[in-house]
């Protein structure tokens, strides 16, 4: 029975899907589809400012927001900002310019360890090189205090880096809703659309965060199952 009510599903999402010419929305504001956002964003070939202590975050249309960020009376800097999911998805992805230099995480998405900076360590980016610039990400729907902390040599106190300070405040907008796919804040038979559509092709905008409905770390075609799961009440 769960296999007939699946496999009707999947023909109600790709006749859904087909009758829409391709054209569906995932947009708050309802404007139209959007497309996936690119964060691998051409770096070195635009230009970003040269002076001061900046905070980037990349929403979810794959645009730039810079922040300049405010010297405390430690001599870091800090910004102090909502995250909220129906901008940044329902993870935010961030990274920081110092002077020009702009600096990311070691590895690909890196979630932020709240609390402890030694664990968010910041590395250059060298816009020559063919490497990607990597984000720290962190969940969206919350407030946040961002402390971009200096590291010292302890004999000559030149600055050898950077690191971030995180903690996380209270919820703020809409949260993240598990198997919202499109990001308009339900979970119906649009999401399951969408997502055949991502796996088929990867051809539309999904938010990856939410469509891991399995909690797997990876979207799949397992994810679809799930999610038809979710909206019957299994």
């Amino acid at each position: 029975m769960k296999n007939l009510l699946f496999t009707f599903a999947v023909m109600m999402a790709t006749c859904f899907y087909l009758s829409a010419d391709g054209v569906l929305t995932n947009d708050v504001n309802g404007s139209g589809m959007i497309q996936s956002p690119s964060l691998s964003i051409p770096l070195g070939q635009e230009d970003w400012p040269m002076e001061g202590y900046w905070m980037v975050l990349v929403d979810r249309f794959g645009q730039e927001n810079w922040y300049e960020l405010d010297v405390d009376y430690g001599g870091n800097y800090t910004l102090v900002m909502n995250l909220l999911v129906a901008s940044c998805g329902s993870r935010a992805h961030i990274y920081y310019c110092c002077y020009g230099q702009k600096y990311g995480a070691p590895v690909e998405d890196a979630s932020l360890i709240h609390g402890y900076n030694l664990k968010n360590l910041l590395v250059p980016y060298d816009p020559s090189t063919d490497d990607e610039l990597y984000f720290y990400t962190t969940e969206a729907g919350y407030s946040y205090m961002l402390t971009l902390e200096k590291i010292y040599d302890i004999d000559t106190y030149e600055i050898l880096g950077y690191n971030i300070l995180s903690v996380q405040g209270s919820a703020v907008g809409l949260p993240a809703m598990k198997g919202d796919v499109d990001l308009d804040f339900s979970t119906d038979i649009n999401d399951v659309t969408r997502l055949i559509d991502h796996l088929m092709n990867n051809s539309v905008w999904i938010d990856k965060g939410n469509a891991d409905v399995d909690d797997d770390g990876k979207v799949e075609i397992s994810d679809v199952t799930a999610l038809i799961d979710l909206i019957l009440g299994w």
